[in-house]
């Protein structure tokens, strides 16, 4: 009699410990009977029993609908998921490469640091003449960006989230010239020439921040460019002195530390 009411004792014992809270995963749809030990920023940590052994399992919070707890509240993670206030511990800086500059003709590199959530500044520096040579003219020199980023409230990393970003960009250049001359006779004429480029760009874009490690960024830009040479400029495209309308365009990679 005793051994059957120890082992009643240990049965229930081992149900309230092990089968009182449930887990409404996604995929593949289902619950997990079990008890939450912890939920974290990006994971629920869980204890349940698997072929009479306890073990200690992990689930992504993106594949989890809703938990259920033993007491009868329910936690929804599309709905009810706590937004992030704290970014103290976040890291601040990251460097990132422009993948489509080089396409363009130079090779740009940028360095972002949060002040605090929802502003950060952003400088950059790229080599004119690394890269490909769209319009044939053999440009070489330099181009300089720089830039305050005014944030969404971010969600989960202090570096994340939509942005609006004034931009000036500065770029000194030289590059051959053709020129065609049809009075008194038809020739042409092939000087190089220096020119200095001048742009106030408003940028909206968009940064992801993946395993606190990597970032990935892409983003558009619209203003006013000031230059001698219209159409590739470096850093902007358009200007000119009869239409000083620019626009930019890029995809960052970078590197969170």
């Amino acid at each position: 009699m005793k051994k059957l009411t120890l082992f009643i004792v240990v049965l229930f014992l081992g149900l309230n410990v092990f089968a009182q809270d449930i887990i409404v995963r996604k995929n593949p749809k289902g619950e997990l009977n079990c008890k939450i030990v912890e939920i974290d920023n990006n994971t629920v940590k869980y204890k349940m029993i698997v072929n009479g052994e306890e073990g200690s399992f992990s689930i992504d919070k993106s594949n989890v609908e809703y938990v259920k707890y033993e007491n009868g509240d329910v936690f929804d993670f599309e709905q009810k998921a706590p937004k992030k206030t704290d970014f103290s511990k976040d890291e601040k800086n990251a460097i990132k490469f422009n993948f489509i500059a080089p396409l363009f003709g130079y090779t740009y590199f940028s360095y972002e640091r949060a002040v605090k959530p929802g502003i950060s500044f952003e400088f950059g520096l790229g080599a004119i003449g690394l890269g490909g040579d769209p319009e044939n003219i053999e440009a070489f020199g330099g181009v300089a960006k720089m830039g305050i980023k005014l944030r969404q409230t971010p969600k989960y990393h202090i570096l994340t989230g939509g942005y609006f970003m004034p931009e000036i960009i500065f770029g000194m250049y030289e590059f051959d010239k053709d020129e065609v001359y049809y009075y008194p006779g038809y020739y042409e004429d092939n000087t190089r020439e220096r020119t200095v480029s001048l742009g106030i760009l408003a940028t909206f874009g968009y940064t992801v921040v993946l395993k606190g490690a990597f970032m990935i960024e892409w983003y558009g830009s619209v203003g006013y460019g000031f230059t001698k040479h219209p159409g590739l400029n470096f850093g902007f495209l358009g200007a000119g002195n009869e239409f000083p309308i620019a626009v930019s365009t890029g995809f960052k990679f970078g590197f969170v530390f």
